[in-house]
């Protein structure tokens, strides 16, 4: 339904197509010969087979993006351990630098 609770267009047209089809398929099945050509011509699908295709590429593009997500964890999980990795070599540095720090301070007399 459309707003204001007023019919789909596409879905009307649909309906009215389809009945024109089946009219059309009724007259053309009386024909000697033109059944047999006409059962190559495609159908036009069912409204609940366009919903059920719109609903299947829904799925496929949420699942995806589920995939993406994982994906993106795995890569955060990988920058976290290279973080903890790199914090671990900058903390032998750290006490270094502090240590030397004191010293320049006992040596220059600084008191800051």
């Amino acid at each position: 339904m459309a707003a204001d609770n007023q019919p789909d267009p596409a879905v009307d047209l649909l309906a009215q197509l389809r009945g024109a089809l089946e009219q059309l398929n009724a007259v053309a099945a009386r024909v000697p010969g033109v059944a047999q050509a006409t059962a190559h011509l495609p159908s036009i699908p069912a409204p609940a087979r366009i919903t059920a295709a719109q609903i299947s590429a829904m799925v496929g593009a949420v699942r995806a993006q589920r995939a993406s997500m994982q994906a993106l964890r795995t890569s955060l999980d990988a920058f976290e351990q290279q973080l903890e990795v790199f914090e671990r070599l900058l903390e032998p540095l750290e006490s270094v630098s502090q240590t030397w720090a004191q010293l320049e301070r006992r040596v220059t007399g600084d008191r800051t």
